[in-house]
């Protein structure tokens, strides 16, 4: 299983932003460790459950920021939140329909994700804030 860690190169230093991805890790981490400990499948829907609920609400945070500051980014920017959401989610209802065994697919899809897309996406958003 990957190892699922927060690091400094993440950081946009816009507070609100940052703990909203800290906390994205740590429920990643979670469902890592509910993986790797073979939790029940009830354990593991109640974890990806939590995780894609607080995906889409700091989504929409991060959306309606954009769209508070008319970010020009933001229609590229909520395509690709989009995208995520679908992707996560079919992922998530192959487990529930016992067409995958969670094993990592999941959580690799997930923390490549969430670095490139912080690291890209993210970063430039926070860097055309700061310039406003």
């Amino acid at each position: 299983m990957p190892k699922v860690k927060w690091s400094k190169d993440l950081e946009t230093e816009n507070a609100n932003i940052d703990n909203q991805h800290k906390m994205l890790f740590s429920l990643i981490e979670k469902l890592s460790n509910s993986i790797s400990e073979k939790e029940t499948g009830r354990v593991i829907q109640t974890v990806t459950a939590n995780l894609t609920n607080y995906i889409i609400e700091h989504f929409a945070d991060e959306e309606d920021l954009m769209i508070q500051e008319n970010y020009p980014g933001y229609k590229k920017h909520k395509s690709i939140h989009e995208d995520l959401v679908i992707e996560a989610a079919e992922i998530v209802e192959q487990y529930h329909n016992k067409e995958l065994v969670m094993t990592s697919p999941l959580v690799i899809f997930l923390m490549e994700w969430i670095n490139e897309h912080i690291k890209k996406e993210d970063m430039d958003f926070v860097k055309w804030l700061k310039n406003k």
